[in-house]
């Protein structure tokens, strides 16, 4: 149902298990395209190689480079000049937004699925919302003598205090 590959479709299905879904949705969008989001100057190859590792961090890895060359883009993204901006930082603004709108469809096909909120929302919604659900079992259920939920809002209700 993704519009990937068999091997970037279950990286997409294991980034939701493992809770790295948005990362996981960065890689296979990268994966699908030809071009690195990273510059590689053609005949410097040592300038493109130091440019790798200063997104890749000690972990050498280029899929790590990916997400976090794509995360600085996206946190700096609405610069005055941001064709120079992402000149100056070694990274390919026409590659970035590639990969910005295959994520995009990616996370549409997911939210379908149920695995994430559909474009433009936060994924902070979605953890309230499945903290709201599981209020909502709890009160439910009778069993409210010992059971506490956290709310993430520095209070702690039993199911009881919740009904």
């Amino acid at each position: 149902l993704f519009p990937l590959d068999l091997h970037a479709s279950l990286l997409v299905i294991y980034g939701h298990l493992f809770n790295c879904f948005d990362d996981a949705l960065v890689i296979a969008a990268a994966r699908s395209r030809s071009r690195s989001v990273i510059i590689n100057p053609y005949k410097q190859p040592l300038l493109g190689a130091m440019l790798h590792l200063s997104y890749a961090g000690p972990c050498l890895s280029d899929e790590i480079a990916t997400v976090n060359a794509y995360h600085f883009w996206q946190r700096r993204r609405q610069t005055q000049n941001e064709k120079e901006w992402c000149l100056s930082k070694g990274l390919s603004l026409p590659a970035l937004k590639e990969v910005h709108d295959m994520v995009m469809q990616l996370r549409q096909v997911g939210s379908k699925m149920g695995l994430c909120l559909p474009p433009g929302h936060a994924e902070k919604g979605r953890r309230l919302e499945d903290k709201l659900k599981a209020v909502e079992l709890l009160a439910a259920s009778d069993a409210d003598e010992c059971v506490t939920v956290s709310l993430g809002l520095e209070k702690t209700a039993t199911a009881t205090e919740l009904a």
